[in-house]
């Protein structure tokens, strides 16, 4: 059986991988500035601004995921 991918291949899917890691790391910290922002600890600015990032962030991954289908 032969390998079909190609060295680039390997290399965007690295970097794709790579990519959704980071992506799923700044979600995962957004969504917990949220949550201290929700009780109250954090000005409600921040609070705003982890929501909207928490929201890209989700935005992307779904995109990234509809993209490897």
């Amino acid at each position: 059986m032969t390998d079909t991918q190609t060295p680039a291949d390997t290399v965007t899917t690295t970097a794709l991988t790579t990519r959704r890691s980071w992506l799923w790391v700044l979600l995962t910290v957004a969504v917990g500035v949220n949550v201290v922002a929700s009780a109250g600890v954090l000005p409600l600015g921040v609070g705003i601004a982890a929501g909207l990032v928490t929201l890209a962030c989700a935005t992307l991954l779904v995109l990234a995921r509809v993209r490897r289908r």
